[in-house]
């Protein structure tokens, strides 16, 4: 049944090679060998419990609950079964999700520990707030220098295919990056960013080999790449840009996702709102001078 869900769902690749990798490693060892209508909701508690027991995050064991009850409900959709037995499942607590926005200081630290022939990567990463995925996949016929726009193509959602106006510090970055790599623009089809040997980059070994060196340099042990893109939400949105430009420049489909995953409460910001909920109070108070404030 598992194979036949797989096939029938349309995923992304990576979507794809993920789901199979839970089944391949997790759901079919504990419940291969079981026929549909003998797993209960009893066996899918005890496996979870398995799970939590072998160290395994609760949002790892999230992932592998909803392919389980994906499956059985394409069971129960195709009458194999009356009911699914993923129903009520006890989950294992999650703790507080690691969000992190760079402020100022720290920012300048990775910027610093990132000065060579990666810098460039990291700071597009930062100034547009593109997935990682996304600047992986860039063509540097994706980028317009001379009208300062970038296109994103390969991208999770619909919404996530965009075009990202770029500074004139992203365009001059991206100029240095192609000039230091020996490339220019008429090479359309080749990828924007490469290795220092002009080699396509690779997620696991740029975090690996890259990503990791350069936090502990900026002693930002606790940084993920991910982070890069949360500290574009969190400027943006505290300099005042409007919620809704944000959304589109992070190509999010809702702004629930944008403001509430993404966009992190700042020191600044918060002393920002202090300030102007005075000044408006005072403006509204100076328009009455009938109204005094006795101190």
């Amino acid at each position: 049944m598992s194979a036949q869900w797989l096939a029938m769902v349309r995923h992304r690749d990576s979507t794809r090679k993920r789901t199979k990798g839970i089944l391949e490693r997790h759901l079919l060892p504990a419940f291969g060998n079981c026929p549909l209508p003998a797993v209960t909701r009893s066996m899918v508690n005890e496996q979870v419990r398995k799970w939590e027991d072998g160290g395994l995050k609760p949002r790892t064991i999230d992932r592998h609950i909803a392919v389980l009850t994906a499956i059985f409900n394409a069971a129960v959709a195709d009458d194999h079964l009356t009911k699914t037995p993923v129903h009520r499942i006890i989950r294992p607590v999650a703790g507080r999700p690691h969000r992190h926005a760079l402020d100022a200081i720290e920012l300048r630290r990775l910027l610093k520990a990132a000065e060579g022939h990666y810098y460039p990567f990291i700071y597009l990463a930062v100034s547009t707030g593109c997935r990682i995925s996304e600047l992986l996949h860039l063509r540097i016929g994706d980028v317009d220098l001379c009208g300062q726009t970038l296109v994103v193509r390969s991208a999770k959602t619909r919404a996530g295919e965009r075009t990202i106006f770029l500074s004139s510090e992203d365009a001059r970055l991206i100029r240095r990056h192609l000039d230091d790599t020996t490339r220019h623009c008429a090479m359309s089809d080749d990828r924007l960013f490469v290795t220092p040997k002009l080699r396509p980059l690779n997620y696991s070994n740029f975090r690996n080999r890259v990503f990791l060196r350069m936090r502990e340099a900026a002693g930002l042990p606790q940084l993920t790449i991910h982070d890069l893109r949360r500290t574009n939400a969190t400027l943006l949105v505290e300099r005042g840009i409007l919620p809704k430009d944000v959304q589109v420049r992070l190509g999010h489909t809702d702004i629930r996702t944008t403001l509430n995953l993404y966009a992190e409460s700042t020191r600044e910001g918060r002393r920002l709102a202090a300030e102007t909920i005075y000044a408006a109070l005072q403006a509204s108070l100076e328009t009455d001078p009938s109204f005094a404030v006795v101190a």
